[in-house]
């Protein structure tokens, strides 16, 4: 299993892509379980591309709420 929170993935992946491995996970590092907190805007991003892709009629309604409270600057 791959842990996308690890403070490391980013390097480990690097170096699977740079090693040509056909395949890549985290089982039997030493950093398998470590991760690092999530920031909320982050959490709130990734909430919002799940309701764009699996339930996209509430995800335009989400969209003309918000356009309405919340008005494009235009800039």
């Amino acid at each position: 299993m791959r842990n996308v929170l690890c403070p490391l993935y980013g390097s480990c992946l690097d170096n699977a892509i740079r090693k040509s491995l056909p395949g890549f996970n985290c089982t039997g590092c030493p950093h398998e379980s470590d991760c690092e907190p999530v920031p909320e805007t982050e959490a709130i991003r990734c909430l919002l591309l799940y309701a764009a892709v699996f339930h996209p009629d509430q995800w335009q309604e989400y969209r003309k709420a918000r356009s309405v409270a919340f008005p494009d600057p235009g800039f």
